[in-house]
């Protein structure tokens, strides 16, 4: 709201050389300061007819899709403009999105661009803006109205007519009169461009009424409730049948929905009573932008089993010796090393400051070269940005 409140007053300051400002004919022009003359120039060109008043302003700001429509909204209300224009990107594909709206809450446009904004040329920009403007404007369009009149000419042969027509009304129907010949008014020269720069950098802001339900302001207006950047830590526990143990691990976000990292397995053999350790590396494909995701990647490490068993061996004893026999038990243990390899996928849920979650894992592994076997397990975790 006090970013708002920035805009209008300095728009105010320039009232003397606007003076569409008076009869809401404005049109607000939200884009970064880099582009913003090229951008205002275009788009002058393709309003010329529009006579409005091109203002132009810093984009708006906010978390969410949501929040910056309805920031841009709120200048709209402000300044009394017709309609505010200003570049999105899409949450998912970060592909260029330019966004119209209204200063009431029904009327909400957006249109993609074919390449990014820092690419797209300023004329490209200018026909999707201008259409959109047109389609935001347009007022509503009548009823159609449609006349059939149809002649049969059959001398001698017999006329036969199906349906609801009325033959006793052919040739009543009055030809419609030709239309008026269209006067075209000359193009009026493009209007002028106000270009607004406080005196102060503008804070950030806050908005607290955004559009009514059921508007068309993209696919971002709920994202992820953790963060998609920097480090994370993740513990679990783990189920494979014959065993069971746990695992702590360390990743970090390549980009918003890739992850790479590394874990350590630690798990019991309740057969044998062995001890496994799995040191793997991860790379795991995080799914959508809401609370709930699906996720899926790959696993590759090594493993080290851990045998321990008692041996009984011979030794030679003295003759005669009650104390001596002929043979004796020896606690050994051996370790043997392999690898192991797979994929994972599964489902989990974002809390404030946390993520919960459950993961089936389907893998190969092999020790000592043996043959390989197939090692199925499940694990539930929990996952902290750190």
């Amino acid at each position: 709201m006090v970013r708002c409140l920035a805009i209008f007053l300095s728009c105010a300051c320039l009232s003397w050389a606007a003076p569409a400002f008076a009869d809401g004919r404005i049109v607000l022009l939200m884009v970064e300061p880099e582009r913003r003359a090229e951008l205002a120039e275009a788009l002058a060109v393709e309003v010329a007819g529009r006579r409005v008043e091109l203002v132009a302003v810093d984009p708006p700001q906010g978390e969410t899709g949501l929040a910056r429509a309805a920031a841009a909204q709120t200048g709209t209300r402000l300044l009394g403009a017709l309609a505010a224009v200003w570049v999105d990107r899409a949450a998912e594909t970060g592909a260029s999105l330019v966004r119209v709206v209204g200063p009431d809450g029904e009327h909400v446009r957006h249109a993609p661009l074919p390449e990014p904004i820092e690419q797209v040329p300023p004329r490209i920009f200018a026909v999707v803006a201008n259409s959109l403007l047109e389609e935001l404007t347009a007022p509503p369009e009548g009823p159609i109205t449609v006349r059939v009149q149809v002649h049969v000419e059959a001398p001698g042969r017999e006329v036969s007519v199906s349906g609801d027509v009325d033959t006793g009304a052919a040739g009543a129907l009055a030809e419609a009169p030709a239309p008026e010949a269209a006067t075209h008014e000359p193009t009026p020269p493009p209007p002028p461009i106000v270009v607004v720069t406080p005196a102060q950098p503008m804070p950030e802001v806050t908005a607290s009424a955004v559009a009514q339900p059921g508007r068309d302001v993209g696919d971002d207006d709920e994202g992820p409730l953790l963060p998609r950047e920097g480090f994370f830590l993740e513990g679990s526990a783990l189920f494979a049948g014959i065993s069971a143990g746990g695992t702590v691990g360390l990743g970090y976000h390549l980009s918003e929905s890739l992850r790479l990292g590394a874990s350590m397995t630690a798990a019991l053999v309740f057969t044998e009573g062995d001890m496994a350790y799995l040191p793997a590396l991860f790379l795991t494909r995080i799914g959508g932008d809401r609370s709930w995701r699906f996720d899926w990647g790959v696993q590759l490490g090594m493993l080290f089993v851990e045998h321990a068993h008692t041996e009984t061996i011979g030794r030679i004893c003295i003759p005669d010796d009650p104390w001596c026999t002929a043979t004796t038990t020896v606690d050994t243990s051996n370790t043997y090393v392999g690898w192991v390899g797979g994929v994972h996928a599964g489902w989990a849920f974002e809390l404030e400051d946390l993520g919960l979650g459950f993961r089936l894992a389907l893998n190969v592994a092999s020790v000592e070269g043996g043959s390989p076997i197939i090692a199925p397990f499940a694990t539930g975790f929990v996952e902290l940005p750190l």
